[in-house]
């Protein structure tokens, strides 16, 4: 009897684990027509610059946007998108205390944000959540050189590669690697991210982010001036997705040890970076 009762529990209990053993997870971007939605895109920074005297440069930048969905083809999201607000507050040497906040319209550093503020563009977004073009912003900066020295399209599409969901369904504990490039402190990088997917619960996933790599850039910055940049970086962070949406924030702390020679003017720039990104409606 208890043998038979054994092999009863048994194969009512393989099944099981058998089915969660399968239990996978595809996260992806899935917004609503309905909705509107809030992205948010925070840096804080802690550096030195080298040049040979050492500067050292503290604040934090943030930038939302607000987004709508016009409509969806195959994997990409077409939405409607305008800057609602860029703020910041800065203390450097050669400038003392800088505070941006493009809602006063009497700030000499707001109105250079006057041009880009509340005016309509259009991004294109995979279901991955990765950001492949974007339409009528850099004509927005046409009119605003300085501006448009430190602030593009490409640098817009870039913020998005935290956000970077698997190509098929993973399982906890799985972990998955995407190609990297994005821009920390105006310096182009390319690091690939490690993402680890750690725990479901309350309709949660939630993931960890690694990345380590020593990277070699080149860029053009103002006045197509080349600069070239030889540079370590190293970060950890967290992504915390909702599994019905695909919505998701997302943190990460980086350290920057980065060699920087632009027109011949080599600066060394070394510390910390927070970025955190977050998209809500």
């Amino acid at each position: 009897m208890k043998k038979h009762l054994f092999t009863l529990i048994m194969a009512t209990l393989m099944p099981l684990s058998l089915l969660a053993a399968k239990n996978e997870y595809l996260l992806r971007f899935k917004p609503q027509k309905e909705d509107v939605y809030t992205y948010v895109m925070a840096t804080s920074m802690d550096l030195k610059l080298k040049n040979p005297d050492v500067t050292e440069v503290r604040g934090n930048v943030k930038m939302t946007c607000s987004l709508s969905l016009v409509e969806t083809r195959d994997t990409l999201h077409i939405m409607n998108a305008i800057i609602t607000n860029v703020s910041g507050d800065f203390e450097m040497p050669q400038f003392g205390h800088v505070i941006i906040n493009s809602d006063s319209p009497d700030d000499e550093i707001a109105k250079l944000f006057s041009g880009i503020i509340n005016q309509p563009f259009k991004i294109t977004i995979t279901n991955r959540f990765k950001i492949v073009s974007i339409d009528g912003f850099d004509e927005l900066l046409k009119s605003n050189q300085q501006l448009s020295s430190v602030l593009s399209a490409e640098q817009l599409k870039g913020t998005t590669s935290p956000y970077a969901f698997p190509k098929k369904a993973v399982k906890i504990g799985e972990s998955w690697k995407i190609e990297n490039s994005f821009s920390q402190a105006g310096i182009p990088l390319e690091a690939p991210i490690t993402y680890t997917l750690m725990e479901i619960k309350n309709g949660k996933a939630t993931i960890t982010i690694n990345l380590n790599s020593k990277t070699q850039a080149s860029d053009k910055i103002d006045n197509n001036i080349e600069m070239e940049v030889d540079a370590i970086v190293n970060g950890n962070g967290s992504m915390v997705v909702e599994l019905e949406n695909g919505l998701a924030n997302c943190n990460i702390n980086m350290k920057l040890d980065a060699n920087v020679n632009a027109a011949g003017v080599k600066i060394n720039v070394k510390g910390d970076v927070l970025n955190y990104m977050e998209f809500k409606k």
